[in-house]
């Protein structure tokens, strides 16, 4: 008689049970969708997908006319996909897109091709994604991290099946993947390179049939990864957007948030949480293993090592940006979990991982309450959308937020920009000031009281606000509005009458 684990309806029952807690995963969630008002970087991916719409076809760049001609050298493939959607089903795309993304992650992970896994190791791996907050938080955002993960499990999946079983069939798919995660994310470019070098180092050590399945990632990756990678290089634009150097490196700086190494550890539990987090170090449990000569994902615990090291180097960590090592992560988990225990191990980790995502679900809070905007923030777009004319043009430390709510011109310190509005932002007199204002054309300055410091840093200085109290004084100034810590300044043209 065979052992519970190894009967042949447990692999079955342990699918249906983690598809039904994913059900009630993504029942949670439509609900929370439906409560949704886009606010920072969704705005801008909102705008750039409209941008795509207006432009009446799919464009290869995602350059878009914003607030002034501003080229954010960002892969397109989640603007388009956005654009797409939003033709088809309209404005809930936003709101709903990443949703079903996550599914569809979910089903490649449950019935996805091959056999790298087995039932009850699948369920599991899907169950450590549906227990994780980071990745749950992620469904409702209109960010392209959803879309990264599901494309970068599709690139590593078919790699390491493709390694495995040596078919040129599936080494085909891995590049189809790997090219469009350039397309996604640019870490694509860091994945397709470390395919790159295993190719060339199966090439040296003469491992012909390995490398032949390898020509077959890397080709078809690169040709797809040129489609987008040529017109962007030919039009003078740069792929690595936070490689992009700038003539005022101080701007740069500080719009580049570096964290504390203890942020960074504290972040990754909060988000991924205490087990996951020690799911993370199974794989290398598994090289110091005695069988380790006969492992057949040395390469995938090395990219993941790779990717991770690569976030902990350059610390402008957010943590949405470690979402796509996930899945990768509990794979190599979850398969070093069966190597190291056997069976009993592996169903007791599902068993583990079942309680916790059941626990996740049952005590899940609204996720998009703390990703919405304040009540004043919607009265202050409000009444510009309404009091303002539209040609307005407005200086503001923020920048999608207002010019997807109102449609009005901003002027903020943006350093990608071609010519970015430093010199409003600098210690100054207050005539030289409003100098700068009238030649920079500016028709409105939105204060947030909570963003003013003594140094400038894409805030706005305490002694801007002396200049902008002075020239109220003078007249050359009116408050036109204000909602809680929000402040809309008319600038009053040298004419001496308010524009209209």
């Amino acid at each position: 008689m065979k052992p519970l684990w190894d009967h042949p309806h447990i692999g079955r029952a342990a699918l249906v049970v983690t598809a039904g807690v994913a059900a009630a995963t993504f029942f949670r969630l439509t609900g929370f969708a439906a409560t949704a008002i886009l606010f920072t970087d969704e705005c801008w991916h909102a705008l750039v997908a409209l941008a795509i719409v207006g432009a009446k076809g799919l464009v290869t760049t995602t350059t878009a006319v914003l607030a002034e001609p501003l080229p954010l050298d960002y892969p397109p493939l989640f603007h388009l996909l956005t654009a797409v959607g939003y033709v088809v089903v309209g404005l809930p795309v936003f709101f709903y897109l990443n949703l079903v993304v996550a599914a569809g992650l979910l089903v490649l992970v449950l019935i996805g091709p091959g056999r790298l896994l087995d039932p009850v190791q699948k369920g599991s791996v899907a169950l450590a994604l549906l227990a994780t907050p980071l990745f749950v938080m992620y469904n409702l955002r209109l960010y392209t991290e959803m879309l990264t993960t599901l494309v970068f499990f599709g690139s590593w999946w078919w790699f390491a099946k493709a390694l495995r079983d040596g078919r040129k069939q599936d080494a085909f798919w891995s590049g189809i993947f790997t090219g469009l995660l350039v397309w996604t994310k640019q870490t694509g470019l860091v994945v397709l390179g470390f395919y790159g070098l295993v190719l060339l180092w199966t090439v040296v050590r003469k491992q012909r049939a390995r490398s032949q399945v390898l020509a077959w990632i890397v080709g078809p990756a690169a040709v797809i990864a040129v489609g987008y990678l040529g017109p962007t290089f030919a039009r003078g634009e740069h792929p690595l957007l936070f490689a992009y150097p700038t003539q005022h490196a101080e701007l740069w700086s500080a719009h580049m948030i570096y964290v504390p190494l203890s942020i960074f550890w504290d972040t990754l539990k909060a988000t991924y949480g205490t087990i996951t987090l020690v799911m993370l170090g199974l794989p290398v449990a598994i090289l110091l293993a005695r069988d380790r000569r006969g492992y057949p994902y040395h390469y995938l615990v090395v990219l993941l090592a790779l990717l991770a090291l690569m976030f902990f180097i350059d610390r402008r960590i957010v943590e949405r940006h470690t979402l796509l090592l996930l899945p990768l992560a509990a794979f190599l988990a979850v398969d070093a979990l069966q190597r190291l225990g056997g069976r009993p191990a592996t169903l007791a980790g599902f068993l583990v991982l079942l309680s916790m995502a059941i626990h996740h679900v049952a005590t899940m809070p609204n996720y998009r309450v703390n990703f919405n905007p304040s009540k004043e923030f919607m009265q202050m777009t409000a009444t510009i959308a309404q009091n303002t004319p539209p040609h307005a043009r407005i200086v503001t430390q923020w920048f999608s937020e207002v010019r997807y709510y109102t449609g009005r011109e901003l002027l903020w310190p943006v350093p990608t920009s071609d010519d970015p509005p430093v010199e409003l932002f600098t210690e100054q007199s207050s005539d030289l000031w409003y100098q700068r204002l009238q030649a920079r054309k500016v028709d409105y300055l939105l204060i947030d009281d909570r963003y003013i410091a003594d140094r400038t840093e894409f805030r706005f200085s305490r002694a801007t606000l002396a200049n902008l109290d002075a020239l109220t004084r003078q007249g050359r100034a009116r408050l036109a509005a204000s909602a809680g810590a929000l402040r809309l300044f008319q600038i009053v043209p040298a004419s001496g009458s308010p524009s209209p």
